[in-house]
Parts: C-alpha cells; structure tokens; sequence
C-alpha cells in the first residue's frame, strides 16, 4: 500500500459522485489533515492549497458538505473532518495519509535498538558526505560503520568540543577516548586519514551531540540539557526541507567554520585552517603597521578599526553560516 492507492481510492468515491477536480483536489487536502480544519480558516487553507480565491474554496466546502464527504465535528474548536467511511478509507489507509504529513519520525531513546538501526541505516543510505557530533564517544561504537563508509570512499566528518568545554567529570575521560581517535588513525589504512575528519569545535555544541546531518536528512537528540546525559533524550529524524533539518544544517554549518582538525593527527590541515581562519587578524596588523609609518599609530588605528567593523556588517548581512554552507556537501 502507498499514498498513491490511499489517493486513487478517494478519486474513485470523488468520480462516483461526480465531483470536479478541485473539489476532489479540497477533499484530498481535507482528508491529508489528520485533525480536520478549523471551520472558520477551512476556505482560506483550502484557497491556498489549490491556488484558488476564499469564494470559489467556500463554494467547494459547501459541495463537499452537500455531499455528505466531511461533516462539521463537536467541540471548543469546530473542524470541518472527512467522513472517511464515505470515500471508503480504511485507519491504516488513514494512517498513511497521516504519515507523509508528519515531518518527522521518532526512534526513541538514543541508545535503543530502533534508534541504533537507525544510525546503521543513516550511515549506509548515504552516499554523500556526513556530519556526526558527539560529546566524547568511543570510536569502537563507530568501527563497522566507518569501515563500510570508507571502503565506498565515503566522507564522514565527526565533531567534538574541546576538553575544557566539558564538565569536569566527562574531563576524566577526554584524554583516554580522543587517544583512542587518533590511535584509529595511525593504524588504520591510509584511506582512513583521507575520508573520515575529526575536528574539535571551539565551542561546545551541546544541542548537537549525538545527532548527525546528511544533504538529505538530520538526526536530532532532543533532550534536557541540564540532565547530564544524552541518553535520557529521544532521537527524531528529519528530512530536508523540514524546519528542523535547516535548524540542524545552520549549526553544522557553524560548527564546521569553527573547528579545526586534530593537529595530532592532520598537523598541516589544522595549521592551514588555523591561517585562514586568523588571515582578518593578519591583514589588519599589516594595515596598521603600513599606516603607522606613512600616517601615525592614530590614523593606524582608525584604518584597522574600520575594516574590522566594515568585514563585521558585510558578515551580518550576508549570514555567518552562508559563507560556509557549500562546504557541507560540496564534492
């Protein structure tokens, strides 16, 4: 069974009644909305969902009516609802309906099977490159994975804070799991080095550990953040396109413009980055320095302070994460 059949039955009962299209269209849209429509927003919804005006949306409200196909339901806030015993509709056929409206799909607590799977699944599906933030994890968790990524010369891309981000406790065990990281480096095939990035953020981002981020959808951790712990939280997937998932990929975006790679083991990546990221700061010293020999440290100064704030506004007005969002997926 797919939405398409689900569709196909309610076109057939719409036929048999000899509704036009746009009223087979409205009543499609009714029967989408797992709660009904508000009665009195119904012709508005209905306008924009077929491109229609308020008065010919009301006229096909009425002929649904007529028809007996929704009825007005009981209660606070009126709704106008289908009466899906009418076009035939079984609950599971509904729930169909209902589940390619929801926006997003609950996997339960991070560490349950069903959100493990689909951590499996998120690393196999796809293809293009991937972003995973953790506090501090055990590579092992990762290994299979990993290895399945990089022998399809996949890119994967893992974000961790630094050690004094951390609560104290969770300090403890830094040093142990990134010697763990890096050792996974040294020992593992050249490649290895090549496709999968372990950068450290300059700062934490708490909201993201344990979620991950493809071109096609995220999984997010939602959770207390003062619990301590991400396992006490419950793992939603979204797709793009979906408010969320832009949400996740604009902090990846920051996240990724301020992380560098572990020096330890990619010293000339981490060097380069670090240039690049501090190349402002460089420009303005020369600016300064060139200015105080020609018009003196005040006019130095003045020349400095300006660029800086003129590089601010353009970086404001653009949008931080906008200079770094290619680079998510780019190939």
């Amino acid at each position: 069974m797919t939405e398409n059949t689900v569709l196909e039955k309610i076109r057939r009962a719409a036929l048999t009644r000899s509704l036009s299209a746009d009223a087979t269209d409205a009543l499609i849209a009714f029967a989408r909305d797992p709660h009904g429509i508000e009665t009195g927003a119904a012709a508005s919804m209905i306008a924009s969902a077929l491109d229609t005006d308020n008065d010919t949306a009301l006229g096909l409200i009425n002929k649904l009516l007529g028809q007996n196909l929704i009825a007005e339901s009981n209660g606070p806030n009126p709704r106008y609802v289908v009466d899906y015993t009418a076009v035939t509709i079984t609950g599971d056929e509904r729930e169909m309906l209902v589940q390619r409206r929801r926006p997003f799909a609950d996997q339960g607590a991070p560490h349950s099977d069903d959100a493990m799977c689909g951590l499996e699944r998120f690393f196999v599906d796809n293809p293009g490159p991937i972003y995973i933030a953790i506090e501090i994890t055990d590579p092992v968790i990762f290994f299979k994975l990993l290895d399945a990524r990089c022998q399809r010369h996949r890119r994967t891309t893992f974000f961790v804070p630094r050690k004094e981000s951390l609560d104290p406790n969770r300090q403890r065990h830094y040093d142990d799991i990134l010697r763990r990281w890096i050792q996974v480096f040294k020992d593992g095939p050249s490649v290895t080095k090549k496709l999968i990035d372990l950068r450290i953020t300059k700062t934490a981002f708490e909201d993201l550990y344990t979620s991950s981020l493809s071109e096609d959808s995220a999984r997010f951790d939602v959770r207390f953040l003062d619990s301590g712990t991400t396992r006490d939280g419950r793992i939603l997937e979204v797709k793009s396109g979906t408010s969320l998932y832009v949400a996740i990929r604009e902090r990846y975006a920051i996240a990724l413009s301020g992380s560098l790679p572990l020096w330890r083991v990619w010293p000339f990546r981490a060097i380069w980055g670090w240039t690049l990221r501090n190349l402002m700061t460089g420009v303005l010293l020369v600016v300064a320095v060139v200015m105080s020999r020609f018009a003196g440290l005040v006019a130095a100064f003045v020349a400095a302070f300006t660029i800086k704030v003129l590089v601010h506004l353009a970086a404001d007005r653009i949008g931080t994460a906008q200079w770094h969002q290619s680079n998510l997926f780019k190939n």
